[in-house]
């Protein structure tokens, strides 16, 4: 679908779609279930497989895009739905803090042309997405979300 090069990372977004690869569900539920990935969501609980495939099964409103990181290592998520939310999610915690989560963001938005209205949920503690965001544009409304978090709106 797309690739950047962004901060010397080399990252491909492939849009997940409902064919899709066998690893899949499978991938997106351990990450979802990891404590440390999930700790700035709105809800953090554990998920079963079957919530998880009911939640995945009747998606709407939104595009997925798998991010790969080097081309080829599945590393995480990035999503859109059509009321402009913009969300990250980096699976694989031993590439943290190397840019991909940037690099993503600034593909999606090439994928994607940025609109007014998009926006961002941000638990206030969590720095790292904030760096994200904020290279990519979005401002910190302060306007209060889910679970701790912050609206944050392309300007």
């Amino acid at each position: 679908m797309g690739t950047s090069t962004e901060h010397k990372v080399e990252i491909v977004l492939k849009e997940i779609t409902n064919a899709l690869p066998a690893f899949l569900p499978e991938l997106l539920l351990a990450w979802r279930n990891d404590a440390d990935v999930t700790r700035f969501m709105p809800s953090a609980h554990v998920l079963t497989w079957e919530e998880h495939w009911e939640w995945w099964r009747t998606r709407m409103n939104r595009r997925d895009f798998l991010i790969f990181y080097d081309g080829i290592r599945a590393v995480g998520v990035v999503h859109y739905t059509f009321d402009g939310e913009v969300g990250i999610l980096i699976g694989e915690k031993t590439l943290w803090s190397r840019g991909i989560g940037t690099a993503a963001l600034a593909l999606l938005l090439t994928v994607l042309p940025p609109q007014r209205g998009m926006w961002a949920a941000i638990h206030s503690e969590n720095i790292a997405s904030q760096r994200v965001f904020t290279k990519a544009g979005f401002v910190n409304t302060h306007e209060p979300e889910r679970n701790g978090q912050e609206r944050w709106v392309l300007k």
